[in-house]
């Protein structure tokens, strides 16, 4: 066989359980195929970079070894699949090429393979030797955030990882916590030292009962004008002798170990300490958006000195923007103080767009509402945010061009997704969306709305790694540049996909009005162009800490470059002037194919009976 392009051949991974199996998305091979033999696991080092050349004799056999559940177990499929060319691996898989007997005309050939791997391990270890050696003289870029732990993932995937005993390490002496559903028992566990100090919970009424409250922990509900509104923020300021640890994440306090979250986390130190620059008496843009946020939060906040414990710190040295909604109505031409989505219209009016050939991309873990009408104003801000001179109108009834709307991507999971997620669906009980807010009833059975279907993408891929089979409760904003990693801005936030959270633009787009608490950081590459050091000396509120520490993990000082750096999605060592977001899914990521007639290809809704009502009926996306 000549090693033209039309050659392309692969391994199926299948779970033990038959149950569980779905066809090959290649070759639509039957799904409990005979298991011819069992093959040994092999380490993440053992990678090739790219395919070896094809042998000139026989077909070759791409085994893709995922690192994947323990029982997968790989079976050999022989296919040419001239029409379907194989994904460049990523790091999560090991790519091995082998001699195959099997009959080239018989693309259904299932064969047992006596493997040797000794030349293509050796291969593999050459080539990542050469790639550490080239790569020396590089750096890892700063990550600017992290993902928190998840216990299922593999030991690699979290040794960059937080945990809330990390965020709450060190001997702290009190603290101000704010989020959507807690469970004290959880949260205490992970942060012992809240039995003892004062500490202030902020919460929407999502309390976990059944646990004895601390002493010097004072609960409290933040009241809500709305009843489409919540107290969704999640975020805690930890107060230590030398300085304020300041945590913006987006997971809930339950114990919820299988999602996908992250936490951006920095320290920053007394307002005139030897760690702060000279000019740290003064506010900054971060101090200001947080003492504004908490004071609409009033109550215990501004009534027990919190305020003035968090205005005694130096913000000046902070790698990110905070952006925050509040409930209210408020006026959105200047110098009215911007919240939500007018807010960040505002702070990315200066962005460079990365030329036409970029995209919007809105991820998040929660969909309600979803007309038409509510979507185009959604999709039309987002999609406008690097272009304020747009003639259109946000606020107008008039729909935005389609040059704008297709720009822009959402990545939701899949009920497939799920099913293969670590806790499997259980797993959507933290995705809540109605069946009525994804589909439409027709005569011909269930339809994705219209509103949704064009920009609907995939959070997994049949072909991922471990990473995203933790569900996502993370949300994640961003632009990207098409075919690449680079991003324009990226937005690690609480806020979900609706107007209670952005808000909705009224009067023409002179008022704005909002029902929920968010909280959110913004990374732009503006924000880190500055003199190296301006920040003051290293600091962190725990020094010695193996993660959060001043050889751990965190920024220690404010990242600041004499040119706006690249922000990239790539954690890989590069050039200088790089800074890391890490991103769990892929971008770009993969549209909802046309196999999505199954009801398992079909966007995840939480009324899972009603899913299951799907099975026999019809559901299918519009057609175009």
């Amino acid at each position: 066989m000549s090693s033209s392009e039309d050659w392309t051949c692969h391994i199926c991974t299948y779970k033990s359980n038959p149950n569980t199996l779905l066809n090959c998305d290649l070759c639509e091979a039957p799904r409990a195929p005979e298991i011819a033999q069992r093959t040994p696991a092999y380490s993440q080092s053992s990678i090739l970079s790219r395919p070896s050349p094809p042998p000139t004799s026989g077909t070759p056999i791409v085994i893709d070894v995922r690192d994947d559940d323990d029982d997968v177990t790989p079976t050999v499929h022989a296919e040419q699949h001239r029409a379907k060319r194989r994904r460049v691996p990523k790091d999560d898989d090991v790519i091995l090429l082998l001699d195959s007997d099997d009959d080239e005309n018989d693309p259904r050939t299932t064969t047992t393979a006596t493997v040797s791997f000794s030349k293509q391990l050796a291969e593999a270890r050459l080539a990542a030797a050469a790639r550490a050696s080239s790569s020396k003289s590089l750096t890892a870029p700063p990550q600017l955030y992290h993902y928190l732990h998840c216990e299922q993932h593999p030991a690699h995937l979290n040794a960059s990882s937080l945990s809330l005993a990390d965020i709450f390490s060190g001997s702290f002496t009190s603290a101000l916590l704010s989020n959507f559903l807690i469970d004290l028992s959880h949260l205490v566990s992970e942060a012992p030292n809240l039995r003892s100090v004062p500490s202030l919970v902020l919460h929407g009424g999502g309390l976990v009962r059944g646990f004895t409250q601390p002493p010097e922990m004072k609960l409290h509900e933040v009241p809500l004008p709305s009843k489409w509104g919540s107290h969704h923020s999640k975020f805690a300021l930890v107060f230590f002798p030398t300085g304020i640890r300041v945590a913006v994440m987006t997971c809930n306090w339950i114990n919820e170990p299988h999602l996908t979250n992250a936490v951006y986390v920095q320290d920053f130190p007394l307002k005139g300490s030897s760690s702060a620059p000279p000019f740290s008496s003064s506010s900054s843009p971060f101090e200001d958006t947080l003492i504004a946020y908490l004071s609409k939060v009033g109550g215990p906040v501004t009534e027990g000195g919190w305020l003035e414990k968090v205005r005694a710190h130096d913000f000046s040295r902070s790698n990110a923007i905070l952006v925050a909604s509040v409930p209210g109505y408020y006026q959105t031409t200047p110098p009215n103080r911007a919240w939500g989505i007018d807010f960040l219209r505002r702070q990315l009016g200066d962005v460079p767009r990365l030329g036409p050939a970029s995209n919007v991309l809105c991820q998040f873990s929660s969909l309600g509402g979803t007309s038409e009408a509510h979507v185009n104003s959604l999709l039309s801000v987002f999609s406008t945010t690097n272009d304020p001179t747009s003639t259109w109108d946000a606020s107008s009834k008039v729909p935005p061009p389609d040059s704008l709307k297709k720009k822009v991507q959402i990545v939701w999971p899949s009920v497939q997704n799920l099913i293969d997620s670590y806790a499997g669906t259980r797993s959507g009980g933290a995705i809540p969306a109605p069946l009525a807010s994804v589909f439409d009833s027709t005569p011909s059975g269930l339809q994705v709305k219209k509103s949704l279907a064009q920009h609907l993408h995939l959070w997994r891929r049949r072909s991922d790694g471990p990473r995203t089979r933790a569900a996502p409760h993370i949300k994640t904003f961003l632009r990207y540049r098409d075919g690449g990693e680079e991003l324009s801005w990226l937005l690690l936030t609480s806020h979900n996909f609706s107007k209670s959270a952005w808000g909705q633009m009224q009067k023409k787009g002179t008022q704005i009005h909002m029902a929920s608490y968010e909280l959110g950081v913004l990374f732009k590459p503006s924000l880190f162009v500055g003199a190296p050091g301006e920040g003051g000396r290293p600091f962190s509120c725990t020094p010695e800490h193996k993660k959060m520490g001043l050889m751990g993990l965190l920024n220690t000082q404010a990242l600041r470059f004499p040119e706006p750096p690249t922000i990239t999605a790539s954690g890989e060592p590069g050039g200088a002037r790089r800074l890391y977001c890490p991103v769990p899914y892929a971008l770009p990521p993969a549209p909802y194919g046309p196999g999505g007639e199954s009801w398992r290809g079909m966007p995840w809704c939480s009324d899972w009976s009603g899913a299951e009502r799907m099975k026999p009926r019809a559901c299918h996306f519009p057609v175009k």
